[in-house]
């Protein structure tokens, strides 16, 4: 009997257990009504015509229809593609079309709905349900789209197996645990930081999100929350809003894992004073997975570091050849594990340039030290060539987020004729919180004039993806507009 890995086994496996797998405003669904509740989903879909191997798109914002959705379609063997709802109608189709959807699950769109499904399948027994996995496709991940268009990553029940207990143990996650997610389920981060938790036998706790900040840290303290995941951008806005206290707002939290997109050496230290010293910064992607991790004890080492690579995995900084730089040196990370992704979906360009010899290159300029802690730069796409000197625009960032009133802050490059590029920030804050000539007199006094933005531009509200990155394509369209328009 086959009986290769499936993602959703150790869900199955906790089924006889009477212990909470999810609580939701006054319900809680144990291990054994989660199992057949993916069950029937699974056997929903096949009643609808979407059966094993086939990819079926879930458009679902409701977390436990879209955890439901996703853990339910691998049980059985179909393939998700979660689609964010909000997109728009023309970008949902393509990426419908793209990854091969034969199905769509949404909540409108006179496609059938959770409801539905799970009708369908009532009844359903998840062990008879259970598809073998290993090699067979378990999910399709799609990138976040900061940079252009988004991709189709397609992992295998092996591989997302492996990441998923190989971050479960990084972060030391257990039956203990008790997880509330701050970010949307139906994006990737959100998503994977909810499954780790109910597959290492913890409980999800989902609850409504409060309006202000110190009514959500009184929520996590009375909910016992142990474990929360959040992007940088989430974390500033916690220590925008939290009142200042003496001691860290979240002195139960065990662990409280930010991913990588930069958050500031300053705002490392704020988060461990305000919020934890239980920080723990994850460096991956879809492509990857998490290839390192830095504990609070490396971040007591040096509070930049990213961390080492994971067991499995390899991390190599290269020149434009490929060759390996010295310790010290920046360069082109490139990471190569067994679960890590081949190839993108229906895109063979973006393959050939991304998925190299067994390697994954990862487009992120980085340095490692002579004890193996890698340290990040920034993206080499959005390397600045200022007249052939090479800026990141975290160099920029780093100091501008320090002047008060910032609230974030993004460099990019811009054409110049005469420099090639030219770094431009762009400064998110109220209408009057900035002195803008105090805060370029702020950056003379700490960034060489080589280096300098070029022009600080204040913006309401920095362009943002659904998971809260800053949006590069959109932020250079409204730049160039807003750099056109003539002195008023």
């Amino acid at each position: 009997m086959d009986r290769a890995v499936n993602v959703v086994d150790p869900i199955l496996a906790r089924a006889r257990e009477a212990r909470p797998a999810i609580e939701r405003d006054g319900t809680v669904l144990t291990f054994a009504d989660l199992a057949r509740r993916l069950a029937a989903f699974s056997a929903g879909l096949r009643a609808h015509g979407c059966g094993p191997g086939d990819v079926v798109a879930l458009s679902l914002s409701a977390p436990l229809d879209s955890l439901v959705g996703y853990l339910g379609a691998m049980l059985g063997g179909q393939i998700p593609v979660q689609i964010d709802p909000k997109d728009a109608a023309p970008e949902r189709e393509r990426l419908r079309t793209m990854t091969g959807a034969v199905l769509t699950v949404a909540e409108s769109g006179g496609h059938p709905g959770m409801a539905e499904i799970l009708a369908a399948g009532e009844g359903a027994d998840p062990v008879v349900l259970r598809v073998p996995g290993g090699a067979r496709t378990a999910h399709i991940n799609l990138s976040s789209g900061t940079t252009g268009l988004r991709k189709a990553v397609p992992l295998t029940h092996d591989q997302q197996d492996a990441r998923s207990r190989q971050t479960i143990l990084a972060l030391g996650l257990g039956p203990a645990d008790r997880h509330m997610p701050i970010l949307p389920v139906h994006f990737a981060f959100g998503r994977q930081a909810a499954v780790r938790v109910l597959l290492a036998g913890g409980t999800l706790v989902i609850r409504r999100m409060p309006e202000d900040v110190p009514t959500l840290m009184e929520r996590l303290r009375a909910e016992r929350i142990s474990h929360i995941e959040a992007t940088p951008s989430h974390l500033r806005y916690l220590l925008d809003r939290l009142p200042a206290e003496p001691q860290p707002a979240l002195p139960g939290l065990r662990c409280l894992a930010a991913s990588t997109a930069m958050l500031g050496i300053a705002e490392r230290i704020a988060v461990r004073r305000r919020l934890t010293p239980n920080l723990y910064i994850t460096y991956g992607s879809n492509e990857m997975g998490v290839v390192a991790c830095a504990r609070p004890a490396d971040l007591d080492h040096d509070p930049a570091t990213v961390g080492c690579p994971l067991p499995g995995c390899e991390i190599a900084v290269t020149d434009e050849a490929g060759a390996p730089v010295p310790p010290g040196t920046v360069g082109e990370g490139r990471v190569r594990t067994a679960n890590a992704a081949s190839r993108y979906v229906d895109n063979e360009g973006a393959s050939g340039r991304s998925f190299r010899d067994g390697w994954f290159l990862t487009g992120d300029a980085g340095r490692c030290d002579a004890s193996g802690h890698l340290f990040l730069a920034g993206r080499l796409d959005d390397r600045i060539n200022y007249g052939g000197i090479k800026i990141y625009p975290s160099e920029i960032e780093e100091v501008i987020r320090r002047f008060a009133g910032v609230a974030d802050v993004a460099v990019v490059g811009m054409p110049s004729r005469r420099f090639q590029d030219v770094p431009i920030a762009a400064v998110e804050a109220p209408a009057g919180a900035i002195d803008m000539p105090a805060l370029m007199a702020h950056c003379a006094a700490e960034i060489a004039s080589a280096r300098m933005p070029n022009t600080i531009v204040r913006l309401d509200a920095l362009p943002r993806t659904g998971n809260g990155k800053v949006d590069g394509p959109a932020l250079r369209r409204i730049l160039a507009e807003r750099l056109s328009r003539p002195p008023s």
